[in-house]
């Protein structure tokens, strides 16, 4: 079973080339989850390796761009640096797994 250990949350109300989300605690073999949500019609980029798109440049319509991102924490150290424009909101989410061998498939 997996239960959520932190998260953190990242905004900036302007443009951004490249910026380091906060990230929650978190320890080798967690499961990260990053979800952004832009004022903008232009790409959501992870600049990150290791960071495998879950969806990325899904579009409200109406100037909005979301995207979502997770990775098998290799350490307890992770990063994750992100490029958009305007403003935009970033969640990172911990993920504690209980039987860490087991694969999740999202």
């Amino acid at each position: 079973m997996a239960y959520l250990l932190d998260y953190e949350q990242t905004f900036l109300n302007g443009a951004s080339t490249a910026l380091n989300l906060t990230m929650p605690t978190h320890a080798t073999g967690d499961v990260l989850v990053v979800f952004i949500t832009a004022d903008a019609n232009t790409a959501i980029t992870m600049n990150t390796a290791g960071w495998t798109v879950i969806n990325a440049g899904v579009t409200g319509g109406t100037g909005l761009i979301s995207g979502a991102w997770y990775k098998k924490a290799a350490s307890a150290s992770e990063v994750a640096n992100i490029t958009t424009l305007d403003g935009w909101i970033a969640w990172v989410f911990s993920i504690n797994l209980l039987n860490r061998d087991k694969v999740i498939i999202f």
